[in-house]
């Protein structure tokens, strides 16, 4: 693939992103305390305040790894002009991270890219709708899916494989994602003409 193939403006910084974590997660597979080191923790993060973004491109497992980054890639590339800035996009990771450590207790510690992922899926959605005919039932059918996964994170059914059997999905990350997704959508409208 050539430099001129890759996606231009907003969609390149999402792109950046995924390849920065499978990146990272490749350097890392041999140094599994490296990864615990840099995952987000209680305990940590405030002699080592990296945590509140590092986190974000760690993972539990290489199947949690691939499943954040080909979504991420999909939704990046779906969403175009209506992707997330770079500066929105870490804004909300770290509105997660703060989430994480002030108002979800019962997390001992935190690991993944999901709610980048979830940022994206609005404006990638928009896109999809924009687009009329069978591309809006698309973005109907990724809302419902993704909304339909949180729920059921929600309720207790259905446990992501993506995750090991002992971490909980954190479906109220994901959530703050999507209204973090929304919001930026709202915010910046470079895609509607005036």
């Amino acid at each position: 693939m050539s430099i001129d193939a890759l996606p231009q403006g907003r969609t390149s910084a999402g792109w950046l992103l995924a390849l920065a974590m499978v990146g990272v997660a490749a350097l890392l597979q041999p140094f599994p305390d490296l990864v615990v080191a840099l995952q987000l923790d209680r305990q940590s993060w405030p002699e080592q305040p990296w945590r509140l973004f590092s986190a974000h491109l760690v993972h539990w497992r290489f199947a949690h790894l691939a499943g954040n980054a080909g979504a991420l890639l999909l939704l990046a590339r779906l969403a175009g002009p209506r992707a997330p800035s770079p500066a929105w996009a870490l804004a909300g990771l770290l509105l997660c991270s703060a989430t994480v450590v002030w108002l979800l207790p019962d997390l001992a510690s935190y690991r993944g890219s999901s709610t980048l992922v979830a940022i994206y899926l609005v404006p990638a959605a928009a896109t999809l709708w924009a687009g009329g005919g069978l591309r809006r039932g698309g973005a109907t059918a990724l809302l419902v899916l993704y909304v339909g996964r949180l729920v059921a994170d929600a309720v207790g059914h259905w446990p992501s494989p993506l995750l090991p059997a002992d971490v909980r999905s954190t479906w109220e990350l994901h959530l703050l994602g999507m209204s973090w997704g929304a919001l930026g959508l709202l915010r910046n409208r470079p895609w509607i003409r005036r």
